[in-house]
This record gives C-alpha cells, structure tokens and sequence, in this order.
C-alpha cells in the first residue's frame, strides 16, 4: 500500500484548492516505525522482525496472532495499530507500539472517474446486502458488520426490495 500526494497547484480533479503547492511525499506500511517496550525502555524491532510483521500485515484477512522468528509470537495483532498487540517467547510480554512518520502538507488528486459522482456503477463493484448478510456479518464481531471505508455500521439495501 502506497500513496503519493503529488506536486499540485489546485484542488481536486481541476476545481481551485486552498492550497499552493506541495512536495511530493510517499507513504508505505514499510515507512512504520515499530518498537517493544521492555521494562521503561523502547528498542526498535529489527529488520527481520519488521519484515513479517509487514507480510502478517498485509494478510487478507489478518491473523489474530503472528509467528515471528526465534519463537516470538505477536498476540492481538488484528489490534496492533491500537496499541493492544503483546510480543511473547512463553516467557517474556512486550507489548508493541506502531509509529509512522509526521505527516507533510500536501493533496490527494482524484482522478475524473472517481471524483464524479455518476461516473461509476457501484453494482460493478459488488451487490447489495440483505438483511439476513448484514445479521451474519454482524455475528462475526464487533467490527465485522462495519463498512472497511467509512467504518459505519452495515445496514441492508431497503431499495433493492430487500
């Protein structure tokens, strides 16, 4: 997952911005900054560790725990960016924190097609819910039944005839 915010003088999808200008700045899952912390102290986790960390992180769906290597093992990693992820051997708890970069000024530029709101056909991309899909989501967790973007609560699609 990559982003980029582009050298731009105007708005979004060529509308005026209250913004000038910009430098270009990238952001990645690999740009995290992940530390342990042991006792009142922070240590960094090594390259190695990162780099499974990045490939559990990535997963779809996301592991609720995480093999590491020398017998680590990440537990509550689905809540690792909420700060509830523990590293243990059997022996030793660390808990975990994830840190990105500061943020710089700077945009996003939709392109046409996703910033018009007729220029796509959202039942393309899917179908519509029915109450009973929206029950079994629900079931599933707490989070299941929340929209991946918007992070609203599912409900079904009362115009379809559902």
């Amino acid at each position: 997952l990559q982003a980029a915010a582009r050298p731009h003088r105007g708005g979004f999808a060529g509308r005026p911005g209250p913004l000038a200008g910009f430098h270009l700045h990238q952001f990645s899952l690999g740009s995290a900054e992940v530390v342990a912390f042991v006792g009142a102290s922070q240590k960094r986790l090594e390259n190695a560790f990162k780099a499974e960390l990045l490939r559990h992180w990535m997963a779809q769906p996301r592991p609720q725990q995480a093999s590491l290597p020398g017998g680590w093992v990440v537990e509550n990693f689905a809540q690792l960016e909420m700060g509830a992820a523990i590293m243990t051997d059997g022996t030793a708890r660390l808990p975990l924190v994830v840190s990105f970069p500061p943020l710089v000024p700077g945009c996003i530029q939709l392109p046409a097609d996703l910033d018009a709101d007729d220029a796509l056909d959202m039942s393309t991309m899917g179908h519509h819910l029915d109450h009973q899909q929206v029950s079994a989501l629900v079931a599933q967790g707490p989070d299941a039944g929340k929209c991946g973007i918007c992070l609203c609560e599912m409900e079904a699609d009362v115009g379809n005839g559902a």
